[in-house]
């Protein structure tokens, strides 16, 4: 089979590889989509601000989630069978620590990404099994890795399920009610958009999306403009706007989805939280948050980080997507070959907008572009 491989210095080379073989618990999945996402370039980068441990080259890259179908079905495996449409889940988990043990998997502490990274130098055993991700025509998972995805969901448009369920996982552990008021920092963002769409859909009755870009803001704002108020950070002042727009209630949830930024913006939007309110922090934000302690008191915030995701925020999701809770015939799919992996990475960091989703296509006949 062909697969998009790394070797030392960050090479990417298309070769064939043998087909996986797959053991007990395992399935082989005929990859259709393998998602690529705006920080995987810099998550691959030596300069990654995080402190990643990689196996040694050359491995099969991995992608912020696949789709695909089963081919084979390893000794023991139940619950999935041949031609099931999956969605292939990048995060590993060693299912025996404390923290896995409590249904916790996405805080496991030998913690990794197929195909990418280990979060630490503890997960590089389980990340050696699992090596291989999912930029190749054939990939090997566990079943703890797989999520369902109904007949009807577009194999192209369900690879950003996983970094939506980011963002999920983190509006379920905020407790989120209908009927409350949120806020979305990095609203225009991949996972920022998904946020928005979630809360939407869960009857958030007023959505403030704040970001920098207004013309991103305003394509956003399209959605729903009833609900969604667009407040681009250029224009200053965000926290009088929410004050006056709520008549000084504030925000129910505050959900933070930047990058790799300054926390600037979540400093100053925090002051626009209603009392009793949650936040959310997802993203990749850099840096420190200073509140006094008789704030917290004060207010009754409480502000949750949220790591990850698990199984059921993928099928859940892929219900709603299902049965058309999202707008997800504003979604434009982008896809490459795998001989345009190094392309498609450069070329999401400047996406026209997050309504763009960039896959790539391992069995393309051409191996690089293809076009939109």
């Amino acid at each position: 089979m062909r697969a998009a491989r790394i070797y030392e210095g960050g090479e990417i080379v298309v070769e064939d590889v043998p087909i996986p073989s797959i053991g007990s618990g395992e399935v082989l999945v005929e990859v259709r989509a393998a998602a690529v996402l705006p920080n995987m370039a810099v998550l691959l980068s030596k300069t990654s601000p995080f402190p990643l441990h990689r196996p040694p080259p050359p491995y099969t890259l991995g992608s912020g989630g696949a789709t695909g179908i089963i081919r084979s079905v390893g000794e023991g495996v139940k619950a999935f069978g041949l031609g099931d449409r999956v969605f292939v889940i990048e995060i590993l988990s060693c299912g025996e620590c404390v923290l896995c043990r409590r249904g916790m998997r996405n805080y496991c502490d030998q913690a990794g990404e197929m195909g990418l990274f280990a979060y630490s130098a503890g997960g590089l055993s389980l990340l050696e099994k699992y090596r291989d991700g999912a930029m190749a025509e054939y990939v090997r998972a566990p079943t703890a890795n797989l999520a369902r995805l109904p007949k009807h969901v577009d194999l192209d448009k369900a690879v950003r399920l996983g970094y939506w369920s980011i963002a999920f996982r983190g509006v379920k552990e905020a407790g989120f009610a209908p009927g409350g008021t949120v806020a979305v920092i990095g609203a225009t963002g991949s996972m920022g958009i998904g946020a928005v769409f979630q809360v939407l859909a869960l009857g958030a009755t007023m959505v403030f999306a704040i970001a920098r870009n207004r013309t991103r803001l305003e394509e956003l704002c399209d959605l729903d403009p009833n609900r969604i108020i667009p407040l681009s950070i250029e224009d200053g002042a965000v926290v009088s706007r929410i004050r006056e727009m709520t008549g000084g209630y504030g925000i129910d949830l505050l959900i933070d989805a930047q990058g790799f930024v300054e926390p600037t913006t979540t400093q100053d939007v925090l002051r626009a939280m209603a009392r009793r309110g949650k936040v959310v922090l997802v993203g990749g934000v850099q840096g420190d948050i200073s509140l006094r302690y008789d704030w917290f008191e004060w207010n009754g915030t409480t502000i949750l980080g949220s790591l990850n995701y698990l199984i059921s925020d993928v099928e859940e999701l892929a219900q709603m997507m299902a049965v058309g809770l999202f707008p997800s015939e504003r979604l434009k799919v982008r896809t490459f070959g795998l001989n345009g992996v190094s392309v498609a990475l450069e070329e999401i960091k400047n996406a026209p907008n997050a309504f763009w989703t960039y896959v790539v296509h391992p069995w393309a006949s051409s191996g690089s572009e293809m076009g939109y």
